[in-house]
Formats: structure tokens, sequence, C-alpha cells
């Protein structure tokens, strides 16, 4: 899988690359998220870290599939 040849194709390093970003939104949508939910952090106690969150979350999904 990690074999010298298939690093020159670039198809691979684009498939390489969206599964490294996959894995960050996973992180992010689940750990985070369960951690937030187990604290309590909800929209109305805490509305701007939410929607900053939110928007990184979003940007970063969208930016990733646009290329």
């Amino acid at each position: 899988m990690l074999s010298p040849s298939l690093w020159k194709l670039p198809c691979y390093k684009l498939m390489f690359l969206n599964s490294f970003i996959d894995i960050l939104g996973v992180v992010n949508s689940c750990f985070i998220s369960g951690y937030l939910s187990i604290q309590g952090v909800v929209f109305c106690t805490h509305p701007t870290f939410l929607y900053f969150h939110s928007i990184v979350v979003l940007c970063k999904s969208w930016n990733s599939k646009l290329f």
C-alpha cells in the first residue's frame, strides 16, 4: 500500500489526501462533538464557540471536496 511505485501516481496522492481529510472530519465530528455533549455544551450557552466550530467544520468539508 505504501510502495514507492504507487506514490508516483497522482490519483493515489489525491486518494491519500482525501482519506486523511476524512479521518480529520471523523475526529472533528465524532470525538469533539461527543466531548462537547458530555460537557453539556449547547448553542444557547455557547453560541459563539459553536457557531465558529460549525463554520470550520463546514468549510473544511466543502473545500476539501471541491478539488
